[in-house]
Parts: structure tokens; C-alpha cells; sequence
């Protein structure tokens, strides 16, 4: 209303919205029991790289006849852009219809979308995630600390990190609490340039072979928790001498190979003693 008391009509954008969307519902994923969507959810990690990322998503009919549906193109404003070639208006039993979705990476950020299928089946929704993630954690299912004397200490430890300007957080769980295990730090941070190096200790008080659960969780979207076993033994003197010797012996035994090896390719020996490495990218196993 104008100050002279006459009504005025607002403006509208009396643009009609699509008979797709406009209180249409998209909850199915995976299937309708007509169409089969794989993959059912459409996942972009990103590790460092800046380069376009593409996932071809295939839609089966699985039915006995021909299925006709709409595939609701994704907003411009979107991270994500689908591209495909439609097969004629219906889809015939078996056959299947590809959709290519690019991503490009523009920021270091958690990005999520969705591609809607009309069908008469039930209608459809195909998630879309992309998110930056950790470098490969070379944690094992199961880690032998080997043997030491009572009161001794056997040591090794692993790396978190990432290439992605990003802080994840992290937290260790002692599944099974021992006293001769103390990892160190069980919480923290690391980013790109900025690692966190986790130590476990093995420090037994009497003779014995005992075992931990550890449980590794990661702040990055979809990470699945680790869960690594550590194992460690207690032996005596008489015992403990008879493992050094073993041991001496594989890595001459090693050694001897690797100069055999050597002479095979010119006399060039190369560095390295069996599969044992004393690269911080791998386990340190200490032994007294």
C-alpha cells in the first residue's frame, strides 16, 4: 500500500516452475524396482590434484519392458555438470542408458548435489559427494612388534598426512586397554606440510605374549574407521638371543642375495636388506 492508500501489486516471476519438480518427491536410490542406478551414489575424493574428475553412472532397465524417464539436468550454479546421449525415448529391457558427471575441484571444500530421475516406477535420486581426503594410511589389520626382554622396549610408529590444504582431526581408541602399550598422541591434527607421527611402545614387565585393538578415526567424510591389532612378546635372555641370531642370519642371508644380484647386473649393488626398510613411510622396528 502507497502512501495515498492505494494498493500496489508486488512483482512476480510468474515463470511457471517444471511439472518435475514443482512437489514432486526424489527419494528413491539404488533402484526402483525398474531402473538399477550403479554406482547408486557418486563419490569425487580429491587428494591434492586440481584436475576435472568424472564418474560414468549407468541406468539398467531391469524390467520386461520398455521405460520411458526424465533425467532433471543439474542447476549451472552447481559444482557438477552431467553430459549423455539419450537412447531414443524409451528404454528397452536390458539395456543401458550412461551419464558421464564432471567435477572440477575449485576449493578445498565438501561439495554435494544430486541428479533426479523421473520415472514411473518411483522416482529417482542419484547423490553426489566430493570432498577432500588423507593420504593412503599404511596402517595394518594386524602389527608384530617382535620380542624383547622384560623391562625393555620395542618401538615403531606410522604418519598421518595429506597433500590438501585441509586440517583433519584424528583420534585413537584402545579398544582393549593393556598396560605394556602406550601410544602416543591418541588425538591431534595434521594438514598438508604439517604430518602427525603416531609411536606405539611395547614395554613388557614379565614373560608374555599379549595384544592390543587399536581404532584409528579420521574428521574426513566417508573414512572409515582402521581397526589394527598389535602384538607383542616377552621372552628370556636364552630366548631372546636365539631371535637376534635369526634374525643376523636373514639379513645376511639378504645381503648375500642382493650382492649376487649385483654382480648379475654389472657389479651395481642396490640398497635395501630383504623387505626390511628404514623409510619413515614404514614401520621402525627396533630391536635391543
Amino acid at each position: 500500500m502507497n502512501s495515498g492508500g492505494r494498493l500496489v501489486s508486488e512483482k512476480y516471476d510468474l515463470k511457471s516452475p517444471s511439472p518435475l519438480e514443482d512437489g514432486v518427491v526424489y527419494s528413491e536410490v539404488g533402484t526402483n524396482g525398474v531402473l538399477d542406478i550403479n554406482p547408486p551414489i557418486v563419490h569425487f575424493q580429491s587428494s591434492g590434484s586440481t584436475k576435472p574428475c568424472r564418474c560414468v553412472v549407468k541406468i539398467r532397465n531391469t524390467s520386461h519392458d520398455s521405460q520411458r524417464f526424465h533425467i532433471l539436468q543439474i542447476p549451472p550454479s552447481s559444482d557438477f555438470c552431467v553430459q549423455y546421449s539419450k537412447k531414443g525415448t524409451m528404454l528397452a529391457p536390458g539395456l543401458i542408458q550412461e551419464l558421464t558427471v564432471l567435477y572440477k575441484p575449485k576449493s578445498w571444500e565438501y561439495k554435494h548435489g544430486e541428479i533426479r530421475i523421473h520415472s514411473a516406477g518411483g522416482n529417482l535420486r542419484i547423490p553426489i559427494h566430493a570432498y577432500p581426503v588423507v593420504s593412503r594410511v599404511k596402517l595394518p589389520k594386524t602389527l608384530d612388534l617382535g620380542c624383547c626382554l622384560s623391562g625393555e622396549s620395542v618401538q615403531t610408529s606410522f604418519t598421518l598426512k595429506c597433500r590438501v590444504p585441509v586440517i583433519f582431526e584424528f583420534k585413537i581408541t584402545e579398544l582393549d586397554i593393556n598396560p605394556y602399550f602406550d601410544v602416543n598422541p591418541k588425538a591431534g591434527t595434521f594438514t598438508s606440510g604439517s604430518p602427525s607421527r603416531i609411536t606405539i611402545n611395547f614395554t613388557p614387565s614379565r614373560q608374555t605374549t599379549t595384544r592390543m585393538r587399536l581404532k584409528l578415526e579420521v574428521s574426513q567424510f566417508n573414512f572409515e574407521p582402521i581397526v589394527c591389532t598389535v602384538v607383542g612378546s616377552c621372552v628370556d635372555m636364552e630366548s631372546h638371543a636365539t631371535q637376534k641370531l635369526r634374525l643376523e642370519n636373514i639379513k645376511g642371508h639378504a645381503a648375500l642375495q642382493e650382492g649376487r644380484g649385483g654382480e648379475r647386473e654389472g657389479g651395481k649393488v642396490r640398497g635395501g636388506i630383504g623387505g626390511l626398510s628404514d623409510s619413515n613411510d614404514h614401520w621402525q622396528l627396533g630391536t635391543p
